[in-house]
């Protein structure tokens, strides 16, 4: 969520058996918080993080992450591992 339908959170399982998962903001106007829950993405247990486009880490996740400030009209890209 994002408060806005503007956002879009996408996963994706990668042939390793890791999951890509995608904050996708399509406000052109404004940078937006997005955040997601691993139930709400079908997931449990405890996930690494790694930030695909910065490629750097982001610690771990056991139930929400958010993802502060995502540019208006762009993606933000997360690898999860167990």
């Amino acid at each position: 969520t994002c408060g806005s339908t503007e956002c879009e959170v996408w996963l994706r399982q990668l042939a390793s058996g890791h999951w890509a998962v995608e904050l996708v903001n399509r406000d052109t106007t404004a940078a937006h918080s997005i955040t997601f829950t691993l139930s709400s993405l079908g997931l449990t247990g405890t996930w690494n993080m790694r930030d695909l486009w910065a490629h750097a880490s982001l610690g771990t996740i056991s139930s929400s992450y958010t993802f502060t400030n995502v540019p208006s009209y762009t993606a933000e890209m997360i690898l999860l591992t167990p």
